[in-house]
């Protein structure tokens, strides 16, 4: 059985068409001690609101936010205070961030977080060397926003939001989720608080036990955190869920195989919403999907988080689905973050290079753009 932990307001925006540092006793390095270049390119930004202007820090470049369209604008108030007893059940269009703390809040801090993984070298397998998977990265997000993480493959974004989750281990920095550090979270805090905070993951075939109805697979979280009520008001949850995300009361009883790419991706985001979490990470959600599905599963995470107010860390190497998706950009390095600001700026006057470079290789596929490459060619 598949772990559930793994299941983890915008303006209107018009729908999508198909055009703890190391110690020296673990074998660690210690970068920010004695490595000039690692020091060099640690960041670190004051926390504050999507419509505060980051100011500049080492290696990070900053746009200042304007009221431009994928602005964050004024967003709801989120984070509920999270109750000692069993949560009382919800409904699903109750809303599951309707909370006192006020949009200036960050719901999630990151500060300074690391991930290296050692490579293991000699015939005494050594750790000789470590891989910088994420290198120093701090960031925050606000309640009720979409904070797109973009850049190319390999640079460390699939690795940073299973770091936040505890999915991976983080080397050191801190993890501030609803007023705790995870990243010091004993493992059964850390799964109680991890009803909070849910991943969509990238493949949809992989993510879903064959094993289990899709009914089951939803209902499966609520049984193990305790939270839905009696048995059959879980299994009436689970029903709306189904109708939530565009699937049908009789899908209750298939199972994934009997469904399609999109909707079995749908099915996911169900089980993530199953136990009404604060923010969801959305890690390449879309990129095993045709365009037509794309479009689909886009419109339907736009649509949930205007009704509920859901916080998303949306990762993706797609800048044409960041644009769409996001309020804010943080552009991934390399395992660092190099540039950081309201999407619609960073798509308008990018400052890094590599964000240009990016930007640069979107395709473009207007008539007029199409003429002029085959022109080019002859």
């Amino acid at each position: 059985m598949f772990p559930v932990e793994h299941s983890v307001s915008r303006p209107e925006t018009p729908h999508f068409g198909l055009e703890s540092a190391p110690s020296a006793e673990s074998g660690l390095p210690l970068p920010l001690a004695i490595d000039p270049l690692a020091e060099a390119s640690q960041m670190t930004l004051t926390p504050q609101a999507p419509q505060a202007s980051l100011g500049p820090s080492p290696g990070l470049v900053s746009v200042s936010q304007n009221d431009g369209i994928g602005s964050g604008g004024d967003v709801a108030a989120s984070e509920a205070v999270e109750a000692a007893a069993p949560a009382t059940p919800r409904s699903v269009g109750q809303g599951f961030n309707s909370g006192a703390s006020g949009p200036n809040s960050p719901l999630l801090e990151v500060e300074n977080l690391q991930v290296y993984f050692p490579i293991r070298k000699g015939f005494f397998s050594r750790k000789q060397e470590f891989v910088r998977a994420v290198d120093g990265v701090s960031f925050a997000i606000y309640p009720g926003e979409t904070v797109g993480l973009v850049g190319e493959s390999g640079c460390g974004k699939t690795t940073l939001g299973r770091a936040l989750l505890r999915l991976v281990e983080p080397t050191a920095g801190r993890i501030l989720f609803g007023g705790d550090d995870w990243a010091q979270l004993p493992a059964e805090a850390l799964r109680r608080r991890r009803r909070d905070f849910q991943m969509v993951f990238q493949d949809p075939y992989a993510a879903l036990n064959p094993m289990l109805t899709v009914g089951e697979a939803i209902w499966e979280p609520m049984r193990v955190h305790g939270v839905g009520g009696s048995g059959e008001q879980q299994k009436a949850r689970v029903l709306e869920l189904l109708r939530t995300v565009g699937l049908r009361e009789e899908h209750f009883m298939r199972y994934p195989h009997e469904f399609s790419g999109g909707q079995r991706q749908r099915i996911c985001i169900a089980r993530a919403l199953a136990l009404q979490p604060k923010c969801i990470i959305c890690d390449e959600s879309v990129s095993a999907l045709d365009v037509s599905v794309q479009a689909q599963v886009l419109n339907l995470l736009n649509d949930l988080k205007r009704e509920f107010g859901i916080t998303y860390l949306f990762i993706t190497h797609d800048l044409s689905v960041a644009r769409f998706m996001s309020d804010r950009l943080l552009v991934m390095r390399q395992g660092q973050i190099v540039e950081s600001g309201p999407a619609a700026n960073i798509y308008a006057n990018p400052q890094h290079e590599y964000t240009r470079q990016l930007l640069a290789a979107i395709p473009r596929d207007s008539p007029a753009d199409i003429r002029a490459a085959v022109a080019s060619r002859a």
